[in-house]
């Protein structure tokens, strides 16, 4: 079942990709530009709160995935929420089927920046967290905290001096 949800009208770019096998709802306050792909399967939802911004060639692909409100989602920025089965051996990775999907939401507020990755096992970025540019992300980030790197690591709090 394909469903698409839109609260009156968002500000969608003409080549964004929707490739939709579950559901997405997008708030009519979002804004999302050119180049986007966004991807689920079967019984998956893509939420995208008030007022969030996926800058050029943001890819969502696989799994629930929520952005809540108020979110900025920098240009070229991907988060994955499932891995191939690469541990068996029998057929080749690329028809072994997908293993550890996991939800992810990421809450108010969150900056995440340009190239960044987040992947599969991240089930949550916090409320006001900010992403360097260029990190990969690879664990559930705290609220507050500003994490860079490869892997991303908390270099600071926004709510602390």
């Amino acid at each position: 079942m394909r469903l698409f949800r839109q609260r009156n009208i968002a500000k969608i770019a003409k080549d964004v990709v929707f490739k939709i096998n579950g559901s997405i709802e997008i708030d009519k306050t979002a804004e999302i530009k050119e180049g986007c792909v966004l991807q689920n399967g079967p019984g998956e939802q893509i939420v995208i709160g008030k007022y969030v911004q996926l800058n050029p060639y943001t890819i969502i692909y696989g799994g629930n995935v929520t952005i809540k409100d108020n979110c900025m989602i920098a240009p070229h920025v991907v988060i994955t929420t499932a891995n191939h089965d690469f541990h068996q051996t029998q057929k080749p990775m690329r028809f072994a089927g997908i293993v550890d999907s996991s939800d992810l939401v990421i809450e108010d507020d969150v900056w995440i920046g340009a190239n960044a990755s987040i992947i599969a096992g991240v089930t949550r970025i916090g409320r006001g967290a900010i992403i360097g540019a260029n990190s990969v992300v690879n664990k559930p980030v705290p609220d507050y905290a500003i994490v860079a790197g490869v892997p991303a690591k908390i270099i600071g709090y926004r709510n602390k001096k």
